[in-house]
């Protein structure tokens, strides 16, 4: 009978995982990952799409004008949600800048679609 060297040293037949394998190893991290990923791909197409429809009404200008209002309070308001997911429980504060940035969002596309509105 054969002893394999492993045997002897009582080391694993394989390594344990490192780098990304042992990061996804960790539980719960595909569910993050994936979460994250899906919750970026729309974001990235919102300026687009608000510069195309607020274009149809009015100039370019006008239509980058509201898209850069859009990208700088999301961008001033990101520090504190921030810290607030970082904070408080993922799930109501994520919900909760959701219910704010879904009808702000919603009155601005209104606002610039209203006839008559006057934009610079």
């Amino acid at each position: 009978m054969t002893v394999r060297p492993e045997e002897l040293t009582g080391a694993p037949e394989h390594p344990p995982p490192s780098g990304y394998r042992a990061l996804g190893a960790v539980p719960g991290f595909w569910r993050v990952a994936v979460t994250g990923l899906v919750s970026k791909l729309p974001s990235s197409m919102t300026g687009l799409a608000l510069l195309l429809l607020i274009s149809r009404h009015h100039s370019y200008g006008t239509a980058g004008l509201a898209v850069s209002c859009a990208a700088i309070g999301q961008g001033l308001t990101a520090p504190a949600r921030g810290r607030l997911v970082d904070r408080y429980a993922h799930r109501p504060v994520l919900l909760c800048c959701l219910g704010a940035y879904v009808p702000a969002l919603a009155l601005l596309v209104v606002t610039a679609r209203a006839p008559g509105t006057r934009w610079p």
